[in-house]
């Protein structure tokens, strides 16, 4: 699949899981909460590590506009980081601290994907890229981005989401951490 339609998809299902995990975030304590909280932090990720290895690198190496908006993303992919590692440390429920993190992780998520990525960066890698080469592209990336879902073995809500569970990723040896 084409790296751009791939890309696209992937936003579509992170979104689907977002807006879940909001109805159900105020909810109370429930086993399903707990458990769509810890999908959606390792699907959100496993799909920053597989843009930021394969498409973001690629843009990086071919220049010009496609290098600064693949810098740029890096960087929003950090600050979504540190709102997901404080999704990790709450519980559904309560004091509806675990429903605000969500809508804040949603709205990075949108302006990121949306705004950001599908209407500036994905056309210019659509324009900027042989169609081999984006489908090239879109394999490495879901290989990459299925096998850090499949490393992430068990993430458990409360707990910070290590690097190291992700640490086996395409490219990587066994036990190296991610950058």
């Amino acid at each position: 699949m084409d790296i751009v339609d791939a890309i696209k998809a992937e936003h579509d299902r992170i979104e689907e899981m977002l807006e879940q995990l909001d109805d159900l975030a105020g909810n109370g304590p429930t086993l399903e909460t707990v458990e769509l909280a810890a999908d959606l932090v390792a699907r959100l990720r496993a799909h920053a590590m597989a843009e930021r290895d394969v498409l973001y690198q690629a843009c990086i190496r071919r220049g010009g506009a496609l290098r600064e908006l693949a810098q740029r993303a890096g960087l929003e992919h950090d600050a979504l980081d540190a709102v997901l590692m404080r999704l990790r440390m709450l519980h559904p429920g309560g004091d509806g601290e675990m429903k605000a993190a969500v809508g804040v992780v949603r709205d990075l998520v949108s302006r990121h994907a949306r705004d950001e990525e599908e209407a500036l960066l994905l056309p210019k890698v659509a324009a900027g890229f042989p169609l081999a080469e984006r489908l090239a592209m879109g394999e490495a990336f879901a290989a990459m981005e299925e096998r850090a879902l499949e490393a992430r073995a068990e993430v458990h809500v409360g707990e910070p989401l290590s690097r190291a569970t992700l640490a086996t990723g395409p490219g990587l040896n066994d036990g190296e951490i991610l950058p």
